[in-house]
């Protein structure tokens, strides 16, 4: 029953309530979490909705004090875990409403919010995500040590066998921004499926050729398949985890992606010794195969998405029976609650959010058909982090607030339902940005679609028009490329006079790498949160992206070129063979470091393009990998491989002031560019 009484109109006071700073998003410091918006329960089932609102309004609000401190209590309120290890199966979704291909077959039901996901299956969606992201690099590296066996099968050159090592990697730089651009559209779960289908199917191509070229072709489609998880991964992770815990999740993620480029050539050696140059395409295609099924069972559709959004991908266009227009009817209470708050003029733009979210993508006002249980929530976000200053006065926050915000947060039962109030325009403006509306694709004609899926995607570089962004790219590729240096160094060295180790000893020979990153990829991990804790209790409860760049990156920073140097001039004056392996080990230790800052720092600050965000960090560094694959060989026969890598040495840190730039003017960027543009 709808209650009949006037609501509450509360000034806005220094000391505010949850409730309050719910409705004023001017008022929000920024948390990184913030890279989604607050996800709803699905709006057809009234208990997903009944207890996704108890958590909203029966938690105990703190006591009055200071708008950063309420800040806190909300961050707390939303990123605490579930304490009963049970409460999460209320929020899981109905099977025939469930998202992606095939997804009443997986074992892990789909939930209103990934991050309700109790922690033991979070870590083991990370694994599963981990061990698919291991596919695409370790198909890099695994034709290293076999390199003269496959130019030898072929009849070809040992130069176009390069070639092929080269072209797979620009394939894993360009599919995965297409992949990225897909996913956020058709969701993770489908995407994941049909891209681990084709690399299987390419794989066999790839065993089965009977030429270089067809070699070559078959490479690049199966990297391109492959790689899908290289940026949708990313989003996956981000969408488990919150920020104070992401690194941790991150870290664990680019386990697969660094370490397997560097166990390949051991795996890859082995088989070619005993079996071939096919035997590795043959383990390619049946890691395919078992990935396909392993996602086809395991992992849920993660994809974070609005209220109308979940609605629209679950409901057919058409009228059904047993439905009826219930919008027009508390589109009315809310206009007569307006009406009698006095403040109906402020409100307007609250009317239009409303009505906003109640219709089907399309200029057209005809309601949504909504069944007779079915709750509308409508949550207030945070405003866009670039027009936020951190360092903020708190009544100069307020000030703004008065100006631009609705009056004050309250809630009232409408038809028997809770409506969570839009608090302005702009509030509602960039929940858009963070969390991007489903397009209809019936609604598109041909050359709509062949825009979005084949023009469009290619946005995602306008992110470098963002000066943080490119400078954390331009870093963290630099890195990859001289990874992939070294990884051709190492076959060279270690392959000829005085050394003349065997195919399979080479293979051996990586391990070293592997170990470095596994000791960054899990201590580096958890030590990137424990700053990001530290730099939130120092800046009352405030996530600043920048602070991820501490003292974790300076080690690094010193250490890669130190690696570097070892490796080259140990290997230049013909050292005992374990010398240089020391600087290999330095080497997987201080790149994991950069690699996992960057690629959270690129989470946190692109909020709701994340996973875009790996993906054009994924085709720069590709890029710049491919050509790596090209210069390493020439270069270093030509100026010797201690004056190849000391030049690699110098140049890493000229790169690394752009960290400190970021450092710098992180936060100026931050305030003054709008992201909203390029987003």
């Amino acid at each position: 029953m709808k209650e009949d009484r006037q609501p509450d109109l509360q000034p806005v006071h220094t000391h505010t309530s949850i409730a309050s700073n719910e409705s004023h998003p001017s008022l929000m410091p920024y948390h990184a979490d913030s890279d989604h918006s607050q996800h709803h329960p699905s709006p057809t089932k009234l208990q997903h909705s009944e207890s996704y609102s108890s958590r909203e309004t029966n938690s105990p609000s703190p006591e009055a004090g200071s708008v950063v401190a309420d800040g806190i209590a909300s961050e707390k309120e939303e990123t605490s875990s579930i304490k009963d290890p049970k409460a999460w199966r209320k929020f899981i979704v109905p099977k025939n409403e469930r998202r992606g291909l095939l997804a009443s077959v997986c074992v892990v039901p789909e939930v209103t919010d990934p991050r309700d996901y109790p922690s033991n299956i979070k870590w083991f969606l990370t694994g599963v995500v981990s061990l698919a992201a291991m596919a695409a690099p370790l198909g890099t590296s695994i034709m290293l040590p076999g390199i003269d066996d496959v130019a030898e099968g072929l009849n070809t050159t040992k130069n176009l066998v390069n070639i092929s090592f080269g072209i797979y990697l620009l394939s894993l730089g360009v599919f995965p921004i297409y992949w990225s651009s897909l996913s956020e559209h058709f969701g993770r779960r489908s995407i994941y499926l049909i891209s681990f289908a084709l690399f299987t199917a390419f794989s066999i191509g790839c065993a089965l050729s009977t030429s270089i070229g067809m070699l070559i072709g078959f490479r690049v489609l199966s990297g391109g398949a492959a790689g899908s998880v290289q940026s949708v991964g990313a989003g996956t992770i981000s969408e488990l985890f919150e920020a104070r815990v992401r690194g941790k999740g991150l870290g664990i993620y680019y386990v697969g992606i660094l370490v397997s480029p560097l166990v390949a050539p051991v795996i890859g050696g082995a088989l070619v010794e005993s079996l071939g140059w096919r035997a590795p395409q043959y383990l390619l295609l049946i890691l395919g195969g078992v990935l396909t099924v392993a996602m086809l069972f395991c992992i849920p559709e993660t994809l974070r998405i609005s209220a109308e959004d979940r609605e629209m991908w679950i409901r057919p266009k058409s009228k059904t029976k047993g439905q009826k227009i219930n919008w027009w009817r508390k589109k009315k209470d809310l206009e007569s609650e307006i009406e009698a708050s006095g403040e109906a003029e402020d409100q307007e733009p609250e009317l239009k959010n409303h009505h906003m979210l109640s219709t089907v993508i399309g200029d057209d006002p005809e309601p949504v058909l909504v069944e007779d249980d079915e709750d509308h929530h409508l949550h207030p976000i945070i405003s866009h982090i670039s027009q936020m200053s951190f360092g903020a006065d708190v009544s100069e926050t307020q000030s703004r607030s008065r100006r631009g915000s609705v009056a004050s947060s309250r809630r009232k039962a409408v038809g028997g339902l809770e409506l969570s109030r839009v608090a302005s325009t702009e509030s509602e403006k960039y929940r858009r940005m963070e969390m991007p509306k489903r397009i209809n694709l019936d609604e598109l004609s041909l050359g709509q679609k062949m825009y979005m899926f084949g023009v469009a995607p290619l946005k995602t570089l306008l992110f470098l028009r963002y000066p943080p962004v490119a400078l954390a790219i331009v870093y963290a590729s630099y890195v990859f490329f001289s990874l992939y240096i070294l990884n051709m160094a190492i076959q060279i060295v270690y392959s000829e006079a005085p050394y003349n180790f065997k195919t399979i000893i080479v293979g051996l020979l990586y391990l070293p790498n592997s170990v470095g990153y596994i000791a960054a990829s899990v201590g580096g991990g958890m030590w990137s949160d424990y700053i990001v804790k530290r730099a939130k209790d120092k800046n009352g409860g405030v996530m600043i992206p920048e602070e991820r760049i501490a003292e974790n990156i300076l080690l690094a920073a010193i250490l890669f070129p130190v690696s570097l140097l070892i490796f080259g001039w140990c290997a230049q004056y013909k050292t005992f063979w374990l010398c240089p392996l020391i600087g290999t080990f330095i080497f997987g230790f201080a790149s994991m470091m950069i690699f996992g800052t960057n690629t959270t720092y690129l989470v946190d600050a692109l909020p709701g393009k994340g996973s875009s965000g790996v993906a054009l960090n994924n085709f720069v560094r590709m890029i710049l990998a491919a050509v790596a694959t090209f210069v390493a060989d020439p270069m270093i026969r030509g100026l010797t491989v201690g004056w190849c890598f000391t030049l690699w040495a110098l140049l890493s840190i000229v790169v690394a002031f752009s960290l400190v730039a970021i450092k710098i003017w992180g936060a100026h960027w931050r305030q003054t560019f709008d992201l909203s543009k390029i987003y």
